[in-house]
């Protein structure tokens, strides 16, 4: 499961094999393409999040906030378990459903759904 702190944008990878976890680089971006095309963005937009010359850092949850928000993402995820396809790696309709949830970010006022801010900052570029 990943995590964008600026939108609380979730997606999730399922059935990770060992070579996925040696190489969570590529993993992750295979995940995020994926998951972003599979939520109905275009194309280009995608190809500028897996290019962007901004590295993805992969970091040890810190602060209360993020440690509260992860384990609330892993309750929705746990929560619509009934849509995990047991027999595939990426999972868009768990993905899609957990990200139309609305709740709070540290980022933004109010509740929001994660879809909703993305789609937001997206406009703002």
């Amino acid at each position: 499961m990943a995590v964008h702190c600026a939108s609380r944008y979730t997606f999730v990878v399922f059935d990770m094999a060992y070579h996925d976890w040696k190489d969570l680089n590529n993993t992750f971006l295979v995940g995020l393409c994926r998951s972003l095309e599979g939520a109905g963005f275009a194309k280009d937009f995608v190809q500028h999040c897996i290019l962007s010359p901004v590295v993805p850092a992969f970091t040890k949850t810190h602060g209360r906030r993020e440690v509260a928000f992860l384990n609330r993402a892993w309750v929705d995820v746990m929560a619509l378990d009934y849509l995990i396809i047991k027999d595939q790696q990426f999972q868009p309709l768990l993905n899609n459903a957990v990200n139309q949830i609305p709740c709070r970010c540290g980022a933004s006022s109010g509740l929001q759904t994660a879809m909703e801010r993305l789609k937001l900052m997206k406009n703002e570029e």
